[in-house]
């Protein structure tokens, strides 16, 4: 227990004494108590600063992985893009190429066909026609 001192023996002037030294002692504390509620809230403030610029850190690093990664991800689909429009232009029928290239390209690959019909050189043809040549010149001389 706390042992009082008796206070109904004491004078008016040490009431007054000990009230206005307890009173100031009150005053200095409140000021060091809205000192210390000063300091934490700058503390405060400087520590959430702090943890926000961490994590926004943190957040555009991750958003840079994401970039990267995303960016990758476009190079390999590209690629496999390229691939299949080579693919369908080498394994296509001659009649199918002209939709899916011209459509795929934006070139046209059909290729009309002439006018007059010759037929097929064979061997045979070919020997027919250096024989004839032969002949007119022999012919004209």
């Amino acid at each position: 227990m706390v042992v009082r001192p008796p206070i109904e023996t004491w004078s008016r002037v040490q009431l007054e004494e000990n009230f206005h030294s307890a009173y100031q002692q009150l005053q200095t504390a409140q000021k060091k108590i809205n000192e210390q509620e000063k300091k934490i809230t700058v503390l405060n403030t400087r520590l959430r600063s702090s943890v926000m610029e961490r994590k926004a850190k943190e957040d555009t690093y991750v958003l840079r992985e994401k970039y990267e990664e995303l960016e990758r991800e476009n190079q390999v689909l590209a690629l496999k893009l390229k691939t299949v429009k080579h693919q369908i232009l080498t394994y296509t029928t001659p009649a199918a190429r002209p939709v899916t290239a011209s459509a795929m390209t934006s070139r046209t690959t059909y290729r009309p066909q002439p006018s007059i019909r010759r037929p097929p050189q064979t061997a045979s043809t070919t020997a027919d026609k250096t024989g004839r040549t032969e002949q007119t010149s022999e012919g004209t001389k």
